[in-house]
């Protein structure tokens, strides 16, 4: 998970990281990255949107609350 948080942290601070799991323990294929900021979060969207991170391609959405209520365990 601090590769992850490394990866967003030049653009503001990363207030958390949370990698969600499926019931077996194995991760769901998605990182949530919360900026302390929201023009922080806009920065980072737009800059590593479609961007690679550890060899797979970053798609980098807006951060919605349905979506981390939903997934918010970590592994």
């Amino acid at each position: 998970m601090n590769s992850l948080r490394e990866y967003f942290a030049p653009f503001g601070d990363v207030v958390e990281v949370q990698i969600p799991c499926l019931e077996n323990g194995k991760k769901r294929g998605f990182g949530i990255v919360q900026f302390a900021s929201v023009a922080t979060a806009a920065a980072a969207l737009k800059q590593l949107n479609a961007t690679v991170f550890l060899g797979m391609s970053a798609g980098v959405v807006p951060y919605a609350n349905w979506l981390f209520n939903a997934f918010h365990q970590g592994c």
